[in-house]
């Protein structure tokens, strides 16, 4: 597996992670906690990796099954660990953090741009190595 797939989303999480460190007292004096988005960054960023993962293993798949399996799978994964990382933050906080639930939820619309455009760009390489024969 070639690391340029997975270097956009190691870029955005350590730039992201970087700023939550370093620009904590802004955030706290907008309003925003650093903690959760320190936390909700690097569970965004585990599963969108591991999603990444899956659906790269489904390219590869010899039946449109196993691609289908890798799909849905990598969609409930995703999807079920984001619900549960938000339940249990909800369940052990008594003030809940809005501007960074709603600053999460927009890196979770940004982290699962950057896994779709690796999808196209690993598309794209399998159709010229087939097209070139070095498949």
């Amino acid at each position: 597996m070639k690391i340029k797939y997975y270097l956009p989303l190691l870029v955005l999480f350590v730039g992201l992670m970087s700023f939550f460190l370093l620009a904590k007292e802004l955030l706290l004096t907008n309003g925003f906690s650093p903690e959760v988005l320190l936390y909700g960054n690097i569970l965004l960023f585990l599963v969108t990796l591991l999603s990444l993962f899956l659906l790269i293993k489904g390219m590869h798949a010899k039946t449109s099954t196993g691609f289908l399996q890798s799909v849905y799978g990598s969609l409930m994964g995703k999807l079920f660990i984001c619900g549960i990382g938000a339940f249990i933050y909800f369940k052990t906080t008594s003030a809940i953090n809005k501007p960074a639930i709603f600053v999460l939820l927009g890196l979770y619309i940004v982290y699962t741009y950057l896994e779709i455009r690796s999808i196209n760009q690993l598309t794209r390489d399998l159709k010229n190595a087939k097209a070139t024969g070095s498949h």
